[in-house]
């Protein structure tokens, strides 16, 4: 065997070894499913590809803070997760897709975020209104601005067919 080949042999042994960043968002949208991202288990089983107790929020588990603040940056992802606390539970926008939304208490219908998480990659996309304006949020992408709320589509599969990358 090759020099170059058993370098290649030993970088992709390595990779299947080590749990990656996606894995542990795609699991956590797995067991978070039908629940509040920002309400930890409280010592309740987690249901699940990995069953555990665990006490953390979503966004405790490794990956998926990252992967909101790389969709938004660390401004707003602060206050999605720690300011907006009105919200529903983690559900499938799609085949593909999780979502669940949040806003700005006393004044939802003007500032919300509609947060769309690919269960297969981990990465995360945002419809965000501020102020009644909605634009779509992706990592390493410029805003598309959108118009006058235009994230509460009738099916939120329609967004993410339109906008997701």
């Amino acid at each position: 065997m090759t020099a170059a080949r058993s370098a290649w042999v030993l970088a992709a042994a390595a990779a299947l070894c080590v749990p990656s960043q996606a894995t542990d968002v795609t699991d956590a949208v797995h067991a978070w499913m039908g629940k509040w991202p920002n309400e930890p288990f409280n010592a309740q089983p987690v249901q699940g590809p990995k069953p555990s107790k665990d006490h953390r929020t979503f966004w405790q588990v490794p990956g998926t803070r990252a992967g909101l603040e790389a969709a938004i940056g660390k401004k707003r992802a602060a206050l999605v997760i720690g300011v907006w606390t009105v919200g529903d539970d983690l559900k499938m926008a799609g085949p593909r897709w999780a979502t669940y939304a949040t806003c700005k208490p006393h004044d939802c219908g003007d500032n919300e975020a509609d947060v769309f998480i690919d269960t297969v990659s981990g990465r995360f996309n945002v419809c965000w209104t501020e102020r009644a304006q909605s634009q779509w949020l992706a990592p390493g992408q410029p805003a598309v601005a959108l118009g006058e709320y235009k994230c509460k589509a009738p099916d939120s599969a329609q967004i993410i067919a339109q906008y997701a990358r």
